[in-house]
């Protein structure tokens, strides 16, 4: 119910804001003890899985449900490059201030990144307070995003219901104009066999009447050569 009531760029602002100033906590650790960075593994992990958790939240509001899959699938694999990629320039940086030696001691080691990471999460905050101003703008006041979500799935549904009634039409026709041309053939090969029927009885009837006039005509011989 609390992502319903607030606007999921909101929510990934708040995530940007706090991972931002985690990282700025880490970077007071040296000077100021260990607690800061404790609490700044704190802020970086709230800002972390909220990202994980608002993310999707903001895909299916903004894609619909049809295109869910397609761009979650985009946005995980970029988050799966960007471990990669940053990952490889932490460590060219941390070998870097180590002076080639595999390891290094101090805040110098990790400042570079610490402040990078912090920029990029400044970056997020304001393309997120962005999609949060152009949410508003786009959508009226008076509706609220689960009523958005509700009426985008709803004509997803309504889109997915068309194509299969469709193809069940299709189906159907498809059906009937096999049976159609069963019921053709069918009728075809009856009347073959009823007009080779008539044939047949129509030969015997005339082999009937043929044996008859043969069997009169040797009478009235008979009879010819009895008188004379």
């Amino acid at each position: 119910m609390l992502f319903h009531s607030v606007n999921g760029y909101t929510w990934a602002f708040a995530a940007s804001v706090s991972a931002a100033l985690g990282f700025g906590l880490v970077l007071l650790t040296e000077a100021l003890g260990a607690a800061f960075l404790f609490t700044g593994g704190c802020f970086i992990g709230f800002g972390l899985g909220m990202f994980w958790v608002i993310v999707p939240y903001i895909v299916m509001e903004d894609a619909g449900e049809a295109n869910f899959g397609l761009n979650w699938g985009l946005t995980l694999l970029m988050n799966a490059i960007g471990m990669i990629v940053f990952g490889e320039v932490f460590d060219w940086i941390y070998g870097w201030k180590a002076n080639g030696s595999d390891q290094c001691a101090g805040g110098h080691c990790v400042l570079i990144q610490m402040i990078f990471f912090g920029l990029l999460c400044f970056v997020a905050a304001g393309l997120a307070w962005y999609g949060r101003a152009k949410d508003n703008s786009q959508a009226p006041s008076t509706e609220k995003p689960k009523k958005k979500r509700e009426s985008r799935n709803k004509e997803d549904r309504a889109r997915s219901k068309d194509k299969k009634a469709r193809s069940s039409r299709g189906t159907r026709d498809e059906k009937s104009k096999d049976r159609k041309s069963r019921d053709k053939s069918t009728t075809k090969t009856k009347d073959r066999e009823a007009s080779k029927s008539k044939d047949r009885a129509a030969s015997k009837s005339k082999d009937k009447s043929g044996t008859k006039k043969r069997g009169t005509d040797a009478k009235s011989k008979e009879k010819k050569k009895a008188r004379a």
